[in-house]
């Protein structure tokens, strides 16, 4: 059938060049698959989330923590103090620490130390994290807090896993998805879809959702542009919970919020 380009030889990293094509040529060559697999994060963000430039800042001077397996540790801290009732520091900080112990790799290089924000002299960097996950978190839960007034009013589901198939064209949640899939039209194939809900409280309302957002704030940004920078980004992951809650709860009113980490948990509203 022919390569794939023509390639001549330059050097050592020729043979390599080769075969990188040849697997290309093989993937293109590949059957289409007769389903689609589809997570709500993997959906389109109009504005794309901070957090995917600040997990690329290894030059950057130290600052908060902050990338995606910090994210993971505040996820898992809120999760565990949620499940046990956890809502002050003493309580969060074994929480936050074992959290920091799951997630994190066993060394970090300077370059990964300095892209979750810290410095040299800030020691063991689980032990570092996990005071901060525990300080944000008592932060987040304290009494009163936006959070803890919506766990006071239902039961609370965390780390919601759901997986559903989609293949009406009809179907609001079939539409949703291809309406937010970058690049991607309907084309007849079924959808799967498949995720996990951060948290969902089951009030005499309805469901309430909520997404924990750890992006930072952008230098000169107000909390109101970031509030809808956020809002603006995550909509469609977000919206798409409520398409499965209502798929498996028919005809109950969901409720969609962020947690914005930065804001110290304050909910933002989302439409549905």
């Amino acid at each position: 059938q022919g390569t794939p380009c023509n390639l001549t030889e330059r050097g050592a990293d020729a043979p390599d060049a080769l075969q990188d094509a040849k697997l290309k040529h093989a993937l293109a060559s590949l059957p289409e698959a007769s389903r689609i697999s589809v997570t709500p994060s993997g959906l389109d963000h109009p504005e794309p989330p901070a957090r995917l430039a600040q997990d690329d800042t290894a030059d950057a001077p130290a600052q908060q923590p902050h990338g995606n397996l910090w994210g993971t540790i505040v996820h898992r801290t809120l999760e565990l103090a949620v499940n046990r009732s956890a809502w002050n520091e003493a309580q969060l900080l074994p929480l936050a620490a074992q959290a920091a112990n799951e997630t994190l790799p066993p060394q970090l290089s300077a370059a990964e130390r300095r892209m979750r924000g810290l410095e040299e002299k800030d020691g063991a960097p689980a032990q570092h994290l996990a005071a901060h996950a525990a300080t944000l978190c008592r932060d987040i839960l304290r009494d009163g807090s936006a959070l803890r007034t919506l766990l006071a009013g239902g039961g609370a589901v965390t780390e919601y896993p759901f997986w559903l198939s989609a293949d009406d064209a009809a179907d609001p949640l079939y539409e949703h998805i291809f309406r937010s899939l970058p690049g991607c039209r309907p084309d007849g194939r079924p959808v799967d879809l498949h995720g996990v809900i951060d948290l969902a409280v089951r009030t005499e309302q309805g469901w309430v959702v909520v997404d924990y957002k750890t992006d930072l704030m952008l230098p000169g940004e107000s909390e109101a542009q970031y509030a809808q920078r956020l809002k603006t980004a995550y909509t469609p992951q977000v919206a798409t919970y409520a398409l499965v809650l209502s798929r498996l709860t028919p005809g109950v009113p969901v409720r969609l919020y962020l947690c914005a980490v930065a804001l110290g948990g304050a909910l933002i509203e989302l439409a549905e």
